[in-house]
């Protein structure tokens, strides 16, 4: 969890997430939210910097359960395969990276297709 004003990080152990109550920073009493990107915030400046370094470097990327149509993130897929990168989409209909980036479609939930491909590739080892 991070504060939304302060950034202080937090473990999910350190609160009961079972309370009706939104968890609050130590340090300045703000609301806590996943440390995760909700639609309209932006990306942190360094992530998009690594996230397109290491697509430039990818073998292969898997894409999953996205419009790809909301940037800078939707460029990563395109940044891989100029790079040469295989892409992977895991998703429950076509996108616009479907027909010109993708070269395997999986379609289907997130929640059932990739459990799927993690038992196969288990079996594979």
């Amino acid at each position: 969890l991070q504060c939304i004003k302060c950034g202080r990080l937090y473990g999910l152990d350190e609160f009961d997430l079972s309370k009706k109550v939104p968890p609050r920073c130590a340090d300045c009493g703000r609301i806590l939210k996943p440390t995760v990107i909700f639609f309209g915030e932006a990306i942190p400046y360094d992530a998009q910097v690594r996230s397109q370094t290491l697509a430039s470097k990818a073998d292969l990327i898997i894409v999953v359960g996205t419009s790809a149509v909301v940037y800078p993130a939707a460029s990563i897929p395109m940044i891989a395969k100029e790079s040469g990168a295989r892409v992977i989409e895991f998703n429950i209909e076509e996108t616009p990276l479907t027909n010109y980036i993708t070269d395997i479609l999986v379609l289907g939930s997130a929640g059932k297709t990739l459990p799927e491909l993690v038992g196969i590739l288990r079996r594979m080892n």
